[in-house]
């Protein structure tokens, strides 16, 4: 059960693999990969290394992972997440399958990219929790806040190309309960009388 801070919540879409927490899938078209989080390219059609994932945990719990992260942001799904986000029919999705290298084998089909197609303008980093002292106080350490309300089920702001924002809506569809991720809450504050001047 996700705490609640206010009636709207957003929350970023994580890994739950706890094992190496630095691991991360290695594009091997760096450049390519950052042009398609900032949205300037449609598809990353390159590979990935996924070896540092293999210093803690074997093949077979690697093709269990529901969520890799890598070093461009991209965000690589299990086939099992992509299948049922598609069969939920939720807003327009493009996913694209990508190949893994991993100790000179090359896993196929198992797992997909997303395309970043839905643009939010929800962040605002010119504040930061602190300007909500101490509503915020669980989220000092963060760079922005949330002050903007936007109807949308999951989507990428401007401001965190990176980042998976995702409704509540969203997590209820994709529960943490199915699927080997984790959502974090963000820092939201719609109420103006909230901020200190």
């Amino acid at each position: 059960m996700h705490p609640k801070v206010e009636s709207v919540m957003y929350y970023c879409l994580s890994s739950s693999f706890n094992s190496h927490p630095q691991a991360r899938l290695v594009e091997t078209n760096d450049e390519q990969a950052h042009e398609v989080v900032r949205g300037r390219k449609r598809v990353y059609d390159g590979e990935f290394n996924a070896d540092s994932f293999l210093e803690d945990i074997s093949m077979e719990q690697l093709l269990k992972l529901d969520l890799l992260e890598t070093h461009s942001g991209l965000l690589v799904l299990s086939r099992r997440m992509v299948d049922h986000i598609n069969n939920l029919n939720l807003q327009k999705m493009e996913f694209y399958d990508c190949a893994l290298n991993a100790r000179s084998k090359k896993i196929m089909g198992e797992f997909l990219t997303i395309k970043n197609n839905y643009a939010l303008n929800v962040i605002d980093k010119d504040i930061t929790p602190n300007h909500f002292w101490p509503y915020l106080k669980k989220f000092k350490y963060d760079n922005y806040v949330i002050t903007t309300r936007q109807d949308f089920l999951f989507g990428w702001d401007i401001a965190e190309p990176t980042m998976l924002i995702c409704s509540e809506q969203f997590c209820a569809m994709v529960p943490e309960s199915m699927f080997l991720i984790d959502y974090e809450e963000l820092p939201c504050c719609f109420d103006k009388t909230k901020r200190r001047r």
